[in-house]
């Protein structure tokens, strides 16, 4: 099995690789991240340093986990969800990991138009993990 996660390239620390890694190392699986750079400005300053630092960073925590991964650039002009549908196994037993965003000051959980379509299009179980929510007993 292989656990597959979408992440922004800017968010190299949220809660759907640290989840990813604990998953792995559990279940002794290979975990394969999608770095997703399709939504950076084609004018960003060094955007080819940045994707090779991002990629370094994300390398780097995943074999610091000491698990086995591979780590797959989305790149502008790619289509993220098509990418992942493109490498599932439909009768195998992967699976996609992903992690809600919260509006704190709303207390609502928004389901991002990406997920809906990895819900609809990708062939393989989809796991939607909640967000931490802050324990606000402890203030």
């Amino acid at each position: 099995m292989t656990v597959l996660i979408p992440v922004r390239a800017s968010d190299l620390e949220c809660e759907a690789i640290n989840f990813g890694i604990e998953y792995v190392q559990t279940h002794n699986e290979q975990l394969r991240v999608f770095l997703d750079f399709a939504s950076m400005p084609q004018d960003f300053a060094n955007l080819a340093e940045y994707i090779q630092e991002q990629i370094g960073n994300l390398t780097q925590k995943l074999a610091d986990a000491g698990v086995d991964f591979r780590v797959d650039p989305v790149l502008n002009g790619e289509d993220l969800v098509e990418k992942i549908a493109a490498v599932v196994d439909p009768h195998g037993t992967d699976t996609v990991i992903v992690t809600l965003k919260s509006k704190t000051s709303q207390v609502k959980v928004q389901l991002g138009s990406q997920i809906q379509r990895i819900l609809l299009d990708v062939p393989c179980s989809v796991l939607v993990r909640r967000p931490s929510v802050p324990d606000l007993s402890a203030k």
